[in-house]
C-alpha cells in the first residue's frame, strides 16, 4: 500500500517564502551591517581604495564680482566690482558659450595685449570703454540688458585683467564671469581665474556646515575639504576612519587641507 502524501497548500508555501526571505534579510544585515542600511541608493558596488589628501597651492585671488537688479530701473543690472591691483573691466553683451569655452586656451600675453579686441564677434554688444579700477578701488556699475535672440549665449560675460607687469606664473591675473539676467533674477553662474603661467581654474564655493569644528568628534579643527563633494568638514584622525561624507554621503575619493579658521 502506497503512503499518501498531503502536498503543501498554497498558504503553506507563502509562509515558507516568507520565512525564507526573513532570514536572508537578517543574514544580509548580519553580514553587511550599517553599509546596507546607509548606502548611497545606487547599485555600483564600490571598490575599498586609498584615499589620499592631495597637495595644494594657495593663490591669491584679487578679484571679486557681485550682481543683482538695479531696484531703481526695471531691466538694469547692477555689477558690484572690487580688485586688489589695477586692473581693466570689458564687459561682453551675449557672449557665445563657445567664447566661454576657449577661455582656457587664452593665454596671458593675449588677454593683456589684446583684451580690446577680445571676442568682438562673439558677443550681441560689447561696452566700447573699460572699466578702470586701481588697486583697492570699488566699483558699482548698472546698465541696461539689451534685448537679444535666443540662442547658445549667456547675457553677460565680465572679464577683468589686471594692468601690472608685476607677476609671477602662480598669480591670479584675470578672471572671467558669466552671468545670467533673467525677468525677475539676476546670478553668476560661472567665474574662472587665469594664471600668469596660463593655467585656468573654475572658482567654487567650500561648504563648511559646522563651522570650523570637525562634524563626527566635534572637538577638532575641521581641517580637511573633501572632494569631490567639497564639505569642509573633518580633522585628520576622522578622514581616516570614514569612507563616505559624514554631511551628504558621498563616496570620498581625496581631500586637501584647508585653514579652519576662514570657515568661520
Amino acid at each position: 500500500m502506497v503512503p499518501h502524501v498531503q502536498q503543501p497548500t498554497k498558504m503553506e508555501l507563502i509562509v515558507l517564502m516568507a520565512i525564507c526571505g526573513c532570514l536572508a534579510v537578517l543574514y544580509i544585515l548580519f553580514r553587511y551591517g550599517r553599509d546596507a542600511l546607509e548606502g548611497s541608493g545606487s547599485s555600483v558596488t564600490y571598490v575599498a581604495q586609498r584615499k589620499e589628501c592631495r597637495p595644494m597651492v594657495q593663490v591669491q585671488n584679487p578679484f571679486c564680482i557681485a550682481v543683482s537688479h538695479d531696484a531703481d530701473n526695471p531691466g538694469h543690472l547692477e555689477l558690484q566690482l572690487w580688485s586688489e591691483c589695477p586692473c581693466e573691466v570689458w564687459l561682453y553683451w551675449g557672449l557665445t558659450y563657445a567664447a566661454l569655452a576657449s577661455w582656457p586656451r587664452q593665454g596671458w600675453p593675449r588677454l593683456r595685449e589684446a583684451a580690446d579686441s577680445l571676442w568682438e564677434q562673439d558677443c550681441v554688444r560689447r561696452e566700447e570703454q573699460p572699466i578702470r579700477l586701481d588697486g583697492g578701488e570699488r566699483h558699482t556699475w548698472r546698465g541696461a540688458v539689451p534685448v537679444m535672440e535666443p540662442g547658445p549665449r549667456v547675457s553677460l560675460g565680465v572679464l577683468l585683467v589686471r594692468r601690472d607687469d608685476d607677476t609671477d606664473p602662480s598669480q591670479v591675473v584675470a578672471l572671467l564671469a558669466a552671468v545670467e539676467a533673467g525677468p525677475s533674477s539676476v546670478r553668476l553662474l560661472a567665474q574662472h581665474v587665469k594664471l600668469a603661467g596660463g593655467q585656468s581654474w573654475p572658482l567654487r564655493s567650500l561648504f563648511a556646515p559646522s563651522g570650523p569644528v570637525c562634524v563626527v568628534c566635534q572637538a577638532e579643527p575641521a581641517g580637511l575639504a573633501l572632494l569631490p563633494c567639497r564639505h569642509a568638514c573633518l580633522c585628520g584622525a576622522c578622514f581616516a576612519r570614514v569612507h563616505s561624507c559624514p554631511v551628504c554621503r558621498a563616496r570620498i575619493m581625496a581631500c586637501f587641507r584647508v585653514d579652519p579658521d576662514t570657515l568661520q
